[in-house]
């Protein structure tokens, strides 16, 4: 019988709370849906164009706020009881800020582009929004 491994054994105390788990499983759930559906659409179609830029606009507005809900809140309680406990995911933080930015200009230009730039703008978009998913899904776990 194979054993099973460290990661999927259950701990002999009681469990505790998880105040990360719900949040980021419902974030991993945002973040490929709206990468899924970046790659799915076709941008030359104004509708289709605005929908997903739309997503995307709103993911970024979500992951915005859940940075600084988890910063002012989260860590601060952290802190309290282990100093330096946040310091790697604050730094994480500050990345994932400027990351967001930087898909956020790139948004505004797939929508304000001419017509033949679009589907190369939108192109370089989904891979760099998929690198920062990939990111964001290893920093949450």
């Amino acid at each position: 019988m194979t054993p099973i491994p460290d990661f999927i054994t259950l701990p002999d105390t009681a469990p505790r709370v998880d105040l990360y788990g719900p949040l980021h499983q419902a974030l991993r759930q945002v973040m490929t849906h709206t990468l899924q559906d970046l790659g799915a659409r076709d941008v030359s179609d104004a509708e289709e164009r605005t929908a997903v830029l739309d997503g995307v606009d709103s993911l970024l507005g979500l992951l915005r706020s859940h940075v600084a809900h988890e910063s002012d809140f989260i860590h601060t309680a952290v802190e309290a009881r282990q100093p330096g406990g946040t310091r790697q995911a604050a730094d994480d933080h500050l990345q994932h800020l400027e990351a967001i930015g930087h898909l956020a200009d790139e948004s505004r230009a797939v929508r304000d582009a001419q017509d033949e730039h679009r589907p190369l703008l939108a192109q370089r978009l989904h891979r760099h929004l998929a690198a920062f998913v990939s990111d964001k899904l290893v920093h949450m776990q």
